[in-house]
């Protein structure tokens, strides 16, 4: 009688084990693989992407959402200020005249210095007996021009003044600085 062979056509357990991991290496590969890849693209047109560097491009399978940001943005504005006009006062006399010399004359020039016109005033007059007799006068002075304000009165005074009177004219004087205003804006970023 002829012996039965006992061998199996079936799989071994070494054999069923080794399939078994080999399956869990190729999924775990395969998720790996495929997880990665379905990532979106990290750049998105002037936004920021979301490992934080600024991006410059996007990509089609790039998916972003919009955000809101503020920032300083500088402009430029004038600032203008009222500043005297430059001037001098010269050649102040204070004198008797005509033929009795019973006449007091008291008189002043006014230069203007300045690149502006502008309306200059002063008090012009004399102490007699103690008291003031005093006339304001003023006159407007193109610029770089000068005006001599006079005043004669027939007494005797003990002195005699011809004083500018403030405020003085001013002009405008503006510049350009640089200022800074909040801005809001939109860019796109990734998720």
């Amino acid at each position: 009688m002829a012996k039965k062979s006992t061998k199996g056509s079936g799989l071994s357990s070494n054999s069923v084990v080794l399939i078994i991991v080999g399956l869990a290496i190729i999924i775990v590969i395969y998720l790996f693989v495929s997880g990665s890849s379905s990532q979106p693209n990290l750049y998105c047109g002037d936004g920021i992407c979301n490992n934080g560097e600024k991006c410059s491009t996007c990509s089609a399978d790039c998916p972003t959402t919009a955000e809101t940001y503020q920032e300083q943005e500088p402009y430029t504005a004038q600032e203008c200020d009222n500043v005297a006009l430059s001037y001098s006062r010269t050649d102040f006399k204070c004198y008797t005249s005509q033929l009795l010399q019973d006449w007091i004359n008291s008189e002043c020039t006014i230069n203007n210095l300045d690149s502006t016109g502008g309306t200059f005033s002063v008090k012009i007059g004399f102490v007699i007996g103690g008291s003031d007799v005093v006339e304001t006068q003023s006159a407007y002075l193109y610029p770089q021009t000068s005006h001599t304000f006079t005043k004669a009165l027939k007494a005797s005074a003990s002195s005699c003044y011809c004083n500018e009177i403030s405020p003085l004219p001013t002009k405008q004087v503006c510049r350009d600085v640089t200022k800074y205003q909040t801005v809001t804006r939109t860019r796109q970023v990734c998720y």
